[in-house]
């Protein structure tokens, strides 16, 4: 079965809730549509608060490592490092 996301249930009570406020008839259905609204609100916030979060720290790592050609290579601990890198950014002994 397939799991329905949050903000479609918060859609689907909107509509549901607004036509039956709209045609002031079927009360049953403006609860309904109240208690679809919440149920997906709840969905989105357990999501938001359940989704891992990745570090800053480790976005930067990674994107300057991976984007940056690795031509030198320290011959202490065998770390690549940028081309025009004077010391090592592992071990920080002189290239």
């Amino acid at each position: 079965m397939t799991n329905i996301h949050g903000i479609v249930w918060v859609i689907t009570g909107i509509l549901i809730a607004g036509t039956s406020a709209y045609l002031g008839k079927l009360m049953a259905f403006l609860i309904i549509g109240v208690g679809f609204i919440v149920f997906g609100s709840y969905k989105m916030l357990v999501a938001y608060m359940t989704k891992p979060k990745e570090t800053a720290l480790n976005k930067t790592h990674e994107g300057i490592v991976s984007s940056s050609p690795q031509s030198k290579y320290c011959s202490q601990c065998g770390a690549g490092s940028h081309p025009k890198a004077n010391f090592c950014i592992r071990c920080g002994a002189k290239l």
